[in-house]
């Protein structure tokens, strides 16, 4: 029996792409786009860099929280890459995926896609997007990692879960009567901006993906953010600070009420400070 196939058009993306740097598998379902990339990887088969697929059934995203993928409307993508950094500067290349998808983002709508600390797309305090990069150790001593993207393209309101409405978004929405970009689109300008950003951040380009970054941030430095230990949200303790930007390995850093210098870790939650 044949297997179904993805809804996307394989032929037209690899045509988007700068280069033939990437082998893609395009699916039309899987539990997650991360694993499947994980498991190619594992199985020792036939080289695959990137998965990208119409629906997740198990997507997640930071501290393993689900993430909703209506099928045929979101772009759900993965790509492996090895790496020579340690384990302690993965979430430069959390920020540097971050990048590259929200300029991607950018200049295919002219909207003005930011992004919230570690791994959001964000706009007008809405979810757009988000970022989830795994990493393992190789025996060789280099690393594996595993950037898994999640983005929403094509959805109306009513393709939202009445619960996210409020607080997520898509192109479509943002672009009103304006046509959005195919999906087809949205993954090749980040994989070309990704692959960017993979060359500067294996070189000596990190300062200058930093800078970037800050120009992004929807949170400029100066602003007065809260701080949740462990992401607890609920917990009733927090940390009130001042922000000051990222530090050298992609750590938030604060600067608390006492003038004490806090680096804020991906376990934490930051939330803008609620006047």
């Amino acid at each position: 029996m044949e297997e179904p196939s993805s809804s996307l058009d394989v032929g037209r993306l690899l045509e988007l792409l700068d280069s033939g740097r990437y082998t893609i598998e395009c699916l039309p379902s899987v539990e997650s786009t991360n694993d499947r990339l994980k498991e190619r990887a594992r199985s020792g088969g036939p080289e695959c860099r990137v998965v990208i697929a119409d629906r997740q059934t198990a997507g997640r995203g930071r501290q393993q929280r689900p993430w909703f993928g209506a099928a045929g409307l979101g772009l759900y993508l993965s790509v492996a890459e090895s790496i020579a950094d340690r384990p302690r500067l993965v979430t430069r290349w959390t920020l540097g995926a971050g990048v590259a998808a929200a300029e991607a983002c950018r200049s295919l709508t002219a909207i003005p896609v930011g992004l919230k600390w570690p791994n959001d797309l964000s706009y007008d305090g809405r979810k757009l997007g988000g970022i989830l990069i795994e990493m393992h150790r190789r025996p060789d001593g280099r690393s594996e990692i595993f950037v898994g993207v999640g983005i929403n393209v094509d959805h109306h309101p009513d393709d939202l879960p009445a619960e996210l409405q409020d607080r997520a978004v898509s192109l479509r929405i943002l672009l009103g009567e304006r046509t959005p970009p195919t999906r087809e689109q949205v993954a090749a300008e980040f994989l070309n901006r990704w692959s960017k950003v993979c060359d500067a951040l294996a070189g000596d380009g990190w300062e200058a993906i930093r800078a970037r970054w800050s120009s992004l941030s929807i949170w400029p430095a100066g602003s007065e953010v809260d701080v949740f230990p462990d992401g607890r949200l609920d917990c009733g303790e927090s940390i009130s600070g001042r922000l000051l930007g990222v530090d050298d390995v992609g750590a938030l850093r604060i600067e608390s009420a006492d003038g004490a210098e806090l680096v804020i870790t991906q376990a934490d939650s930051v939330r803008l400070r609620e006047e």
